[in-house]
């Protein structure tokens, strides 16, 4: 169509040219004319053209080219590239994985970076001693990264109060008890935002806390937690874990299923708190299950005994609180333990959770060769790490 037209309105120049008269210079004029013309026709036409053909491409029936296309692609998913990363580790990798440890000095040592890649050790956790200023801070970190290992864990202690490793956070003096009990949701967000947000710039990917637990003055964890009451403290703890997420570090809300209701401290002793599971979940659980419904991707689980889950092991070793977590709470998360020194009784590890562990090389040598670890946890472990480290 388009052709014809155009031919057409050639024939019709020569036409009218033979049987009139122009002068040079009006023939030249009509000549360029005629040529623009012909241009901005066959534009016009091609653009029709195509919008025509683009409405029958819309409706063509793709996902039969595609079923019937050959898959040439070999790339894993994610699940099947951490399953064979996990299949690929020894024994002696998987333990490691499942380690936080306490390393020595303000700076990383030749030693401690080979007993660190020697034992493949998954997580450091930072002290007093390892702190001394903002840049060395930074330079402990970038070098634990570049010569450990980029998707190391590392993690702290900042909770406010009694419980400090980084003196210049400006919020440090201030204990949960007094955030819980003095300051408003929006204010807590904004200084746990700041408290996360000065720990990243630091390097650390890991803030031990917030305490979830619910104490009363009778509790040696009174000024340690937020607040007497259930559904208060479980606002605020989901509040807290926000503001981390929102500043790109993970949280670990303790000390699961609870420690608030023993004045026995667990650094000494397995405090015993005899409650069922209905008692649980109207108290003690509330602000763990807060975090959880907040996306949390740690829980740290304590010390404790309860004869009524589990007569014979603490909390921190049984696996009938892992199932309270999974099954009735819905975690799909990693369980961190409590420094497994404390009470000086605990002395294996356990296969499912991180080991968190201050301890001079041979006994974490011997958690290290105690532990038997189910790959199902490495491969959730690696898969946290990988996706927000």
């Amino acid at each position: 169509m388009v052709v014809n037209l155009v031919e057409f309105l050639y024939m019709q120049r020569l036409k009218y040219f033979r049987f009139n008269i122009f002068s040079k210079h009006r023939f030249k004029q009509y000549n360029n004319m005629m040529r623009k013309f012909i241009v901005i026709t066959l534009v016009i036409s091609t653009a029709l053209l195509g919008a025509i053909l683009f409405e029958g491409y819309k409706k063509l029936d793709l996902s039969l080219i595609k079923d019937n296309r050959p898959a040439t692609s070999t790339r894993l998913s994610f699940d099947d590239f951490i399953n064979t990363k996990v299949e690929k580790m020894s024994l002696d990798e998987q333990r490691g994985q499942m380690f936080m440890i306490s390393i020595p000095g303000t700076t990383l040592s030749d030693q401690t970076i080979e007993y660190l890649k020697d034992n493949h050790i998954g997580g450091v956790i930072l002290l007093n001693h390892n702190i001394q200023s903002p840049e060395q801070v930074r330079n402990l970190t970038n070098d634990l990264k570049e010569k450990v290992n980029p998707y190391l864990l590392i993690a702290i202690d900042q909770e406010g109060g009694n419980v400090v490793r980084i003196n210049w956070d400006k919020y440090a003096p201030l204990s949960a008890r007094t955030l819980g009990s003095n300051y408003t949701q929006e204010q807590i967000y904004d200084i746990e935002f700041y408290r996360a947000t000065l720990l990243k710039d630091l390097g650390i990917n890991v803030l031990l806390g917030p305490v979830a637990d619910i104490a009363d003055r009778t509790s040696f964890m009174y000024n340690r937690s937020y607040s007497s009451d259930p559904t208060k403290t479980a606002d605020i703890i989901q509040t807290i874990i926000s503001a981390h997420q929102e500043a790109g570090i993970l949280s670990v809300p303790k000390h699961f299923p609870g420690h608030g209701r023993t004045s026995v401290d667990s650094h000494v002793e397995f405090p015993v708190i005899p409650l069922t599971k209905q008692e649980l979940r109207n108290h003690e659980l509330k602000p763990f299950q807060a975090a959880i419904d907040t996306g949390v991707d740690f829980i740290m689980i304590s010390h404790i005994i309860n004869p009524l889950i589990d007569p014979q092991k603490p909390a921190s070793q049984s696996q009938e609180y892992l199932k309270i977590l999974e099954q009735d709470m819905g975690f799909d998360g990693i369980v961190i333990t409590d420094d497994l020194r404390m009470t000086g009784q605990i002395k294996g590890g356990i296969n499912w959770g991180i080991n968190l562990t201050i301890e001079p090389e041979e006994q974490i040598g011997q958690r290290l060769n105690s532990i038997t670890p189910e790959e199902q946890y490495i491969s959730k472990l690696l898969a946290l790490k990988y996706q927000k480290l």
